[in-house]
């Protein structure tokens, strides 16, 4: 059987526990919007794979631009 196997070296109570509500926001609306993105190029654009390897390489070619740019 997997699972814990020994005891934990920290118990943490739930009440010395913080949620982090601003990094599961985030994470939620991102990983909703990579979803739509996906769905989108999947079923609505209908991109060859090259045109995909083209768009993700206009992407970094622009990211790397603006690092240039504040250099």
């Amino acid at each position: 059987m997997k699972g814990v196997v020994s005891e934990p070296i920290w118990s943490i109570e739930p009440k010395d526990f913080i949620f982090p509500q601003l990094h599961f926001e985030i994470g939620v609306v991102n990983m909703v919007l990579d979803n739509f993105y996906d769905f989108v190029e999947d079923k609505v654009e209908k991109l060859s794979p090259e045109e995909k390897v083209a768009r993700n390489n206009i992407v970094v070619a622009e990211h790397g631009l603006e690092e240039v740019k504040e250099k």
